[in-house]
């Protein structure tokens, strides 16, 4: 008969809890990597999509955002109760943390889940106002229509609330603040711009050729701070990121130029 010390079985339950203490984290993360990930590719097929002027479907180049975004809010709402068993365990001893190197769930794991209620709203908003633009392309693709301005008031509510994001909380606080500007100044150039959303897309593009030069810089500059205290694999890391911002940034002074009228004129000059 095999001999088990009493409590054995309680300590490996208690372990499987603790090992849950930054799910809630580590979920949320995931969220903005996924969100980050497929806008990035919604990008590059709406930039296909108005350099070809094609009569593709809309509502399939926004496949990428529809994706994204059902996948960030079911990582968000799960992202509420990832944590749960560690918080019952902590309740269970009566302390707000349970050694060194877990969080605790006053000061972080509530925070987080707080933060992930709010990151609902702003996926909700994002979302409807994805659809709204969606169908506002859809129409413009079929006849001359009204300004957006339903899916504009969505859309720059997101901006302003990542600006508030980056202004309000320190951590990346750059990273949030440059790219709610550069929605921000794209939507209200849309707005202004009295031509048709294909004729100036360039100028609507623009203003992200300064904010991703100017996060490539604030990265950099973050980079250089930190570099004395990073590992090998974390510098690597970091060249990599600077080496795809240049990427980026490349794309898009190009589709800049493939999109601007004088480039257009050029080509239908030539095909004259």
């Amino acid at each position: 008969m095999e001999y088990e010390p009493d409590g054995a079985q309680e300590l490996l339950i208690d372990s499987a809890q603790e090992k849950t203490a930054k799910h809630t984290r580590h979920l949320l993360l995931s969220a903005r990597f996924t969100f980050v990930f497929f806008h990035g590719l919604l990008i590059i097929s709406m930039s296909v999509a108005l350099q070809w002027q094609t009569a593709t479907s809309w509502w399939l180049v926004f496949l990428p955002a529809w994706l994204g975004d059902a996948l960030s809010l079911l990582l968000v709402v799960i992202s509420w109760f990832g944590s749960c068993p560690y918080i019952h365990l902590c309740l269970q001893e009566r302390q707000a943390r349970l050694g060194d190197g877990n969080p605790s769930i006053l000061t972080e794991i509530l925070p987080d889940i707080f933060f992930g209620i709010l990151s609902f709203i702003y996926l909700i908003l994002a979302l409807i106002g994805e659809i709204l633009l969606c169908r506002y392309l859809a129409r413009l693709q079929k006849a001359p229509t009204a300004a957006p301005t339903s899916c504009a008031v969505f859309l720059i509510i997101v901006s302003l609330l990542t600006c508030c994001r980056g202004v309000c909380i320190f951590t990346s606080g750059e990273i949030f603040s440059l790219l709610g500007f550069g929605a921000l100044t794209s939507i209200t150039l849309s707005l202004s711009l009295s031509e048709s959303l294909f004729h100036t897309a360039w100028a609507i593009v623009l203003p992200w050729l300064p904010v991703v030069a100017a996060l490539q810089v604030a990265l950099f500059c973050r980079w250089k701070k930190l570099r004395a205290v990073l590992c090998r694999e974390e510098r690597i890391l970091r060249v990599s990121e600077q080496l795809l911002l240049s990427v980026i940034f490349v794309t898009l002074a190009v589709l800049v130029l493939e999109l601007s009228p004088y480039h257009v004129g050029q080509n239908s000059g030539a095909g004259a």
